[in-house]
């Protein structure tokens, strides 16, 4: 038995990869994270959500299809891949697209202003980790940062 089998794939996401493949860009937010991802964006109901490092998309997906109608999704990437998550995402109001260098956005976002980071590039995953933190609410979760699972904020701080 596959455990992959029952896993729900968001609709557009068939889209993005079928895309992906088009052009040669096979790294893509494979099955079991985009279920994580889905998972952790349901657990953050009306939340605001950072994803650093659009890519095509497929991270996006997964977090819009776990999101509540009240969440809002904020997505940086600095190339112009991200045209594509644009053009198969953007007319869901929950999410904004930022094309934008990861590191320079995230130096300048404010103190507690989300409540989940998704970081698949290298601000936020490699380097930059503690702003990646300094930008969460207290309470919520670390940053995900890659294939990484989050973790709760012991004490909130």
């Amino acid at each position: 038995m596959d455990d992959l089998d029952d896993l729900p794939i968001p609709s557009r996401l068939e889209t993005i990869l079928a895309h992906a493949e088009e052009v040669g860009c096979l790294r893509s937010c494979y099955p079991r994270l985009g279920a994580l991802l889905r998972t952790l964006a349901a657990s953050t109901p009306g939340g605001r959500i950072l994803e650093l490092g659009t890519g095509m998309g497929p991270g996006a997906a997964a977090l819009l299809d776990g999101m509540d109608a009240t969440a809002r999704l904020l997505s940086v990437e600095r190339d112009a891949v991200q045209d594509v998550a644009r053009a198969v995402l953007g007319d869901d109001p929950r999410i904004a697209f930022v094309a934008e260098s990861a590191d320079t956005f995230l130096e300048r976002q404010p103190t507690a202003s989300v409540d989940l980071v998704f970081a698949d590039t290298g601000p936020g995953k490699f380097s930059l980790l503690d702003h990646a933190v300094r930008v969460l609410r207290p309470g919520v979760r670390r940053p995900l940062r890659g294939r990484l699972a989050a973790l709760g904020r012991p004490g909130g701080g």
